[in-house]
């Protein structure tokens, strides 16, 4: 019978520390390779993926790791304005930084928003490292429904419960957190 390991750690990338989560499992139905990397969206965090990272990495036998950006969930806060293309930033520098101080070569990413746009900049960087990429609303270009979405959530920001419920992920960082993802989108 196959047991999940999970482990929660710190990976230091860039000067910053980012929190990583590990599942890992025992027994016969255990593949090693590829290893499952979850890239999460533009206000997300390793938490806010509950039990799916789990269910896929026990499904399919094959391990899996999930990390908080900067400025996200358990990692280090953001220490000064992100550009506009911080996504390529986080796909051409951050991303490979921590898989290769998780041990991680062959990969199948799984993205969602900006993690998706994260998996496609990797997959295309590196297409020799990536297995596969599963991704659900990338950034492929900017639409106009993208950005009225992004203004719908800075009055869900300023006149609903929106800043609470990202604190149970963000903490403190949630104030920083949100106008980064919000202005960087609506900017010029």
């Amino acid at each position: 019978m196959a047991h999940l390991n999970i482990e929660d750690f710190l990976v230091p990338v860039g000067g910053t520390r980012l929190l990583a989560r590990s599942l890992s499992l025992t027994g016969d139905a255990a593949k090693r390779s590829p290893t499952l990397v979850f890239l999460h969206e533009g206000l997300g965090s390793t938490g806010q993926w509950r039990d799916f990272p789990r269910a896929l990495a026990e499904r399919t036998g094959l391990p899996a790791l999930l990390y908080d950006r900067q400025g996200y969930g358990g990692s280090d806060p953001l220490y000064s304005p992100r550009s506009a293309r911080y996504l390529h930033r986080e796909a051409l520098e951050v991303l490979p930084e921590v898989l290769e101080r998780c041990g991680v070569d062959d990969v199948i990413l799984v993205g969602h928003s900006d993690g998706g746009s994260i998996a496609l900049l990797y997959a295309a960087a590196h297409p020799q490292r990536v297995r596969g990429a599963v991704t659900e609303a990338a950034h492929v270009f900017v639409e106009e429904e993208t950005l009225a979405g992004i203004r719908a959530a800075g009055d869900a920001w300023r006149n609903t419960q929106l800043k609470e419920k990202l604190a149970r992920y963000h903490g403190s960082k949630t104030h920083a957190l949100f106008h980064a993802w919000h202005d960087t989108w609506l900017a010029p």
